[in-house]
């Protein structure tokens, strides 16, 4: 990016911003006995630039989550999960425009803990079992 600048000899002064940002999601489900349900799940976005801004450090959250069903086709289900453990959702990021620079630190509260109970009515698998429906459909293609 080209910015005015009143210091330079040519008025002008001349940026790059061509680190890239990295998002990274990694969710694990681990389905257990007796209708247990565990998550391990982690947010990760990297240091980097985004037009004008830069990204100066690595912001993270990572949250855990517990599930127990009951009832026929699980019916009743209890979830409780906690959101940013570490408590590190931070973002620490300048902006450049030229003449001067913007510098902007955030500490994000999202350390949290929910809890939902959720009751499905007429919960009941599909009852279709693919008897081949439409094979004259496709036999006509």
């Amino acid at each position: 990016m080209e910015f005015d600048d009143p210091r330079s000899a040519t008025g002008k002064a001349k940026e790059n911003y061509t680190k890239p940002i990295f998002f990274i999601d990694l969710n694990n489900t681990f389905r257990l006995p007796h209708r247990w349900q565990l998550e391990a799940n982690m947010n990760i976005q990297t240091k980097g630039d985004v037009i004008n801004y830069r990204m100066r450090t690595v912001s993270y959250n990572l949250g855990f989550t517990v599930q127990k069903c009951w009832l026929k086709n699980d019916a009743l289900c209890l979830r409780t999960s906690v959101n940013d453990v570490l408590q590190r959702s931070v973002q620490d990021m300048v902006q450049d425009c030229g003449g001067y620079s913007y510098w902007e630190g955030k500490t994000r509260s999202n350390h949290r803990l929910n809890v939902s109970l959720r009751y499905t009515f007429n919960a009941s698998k599909s009852k279709y079992k693919g008897t081949g429906a439409g094979q004259a459909e496709r036999q006509r293609m």
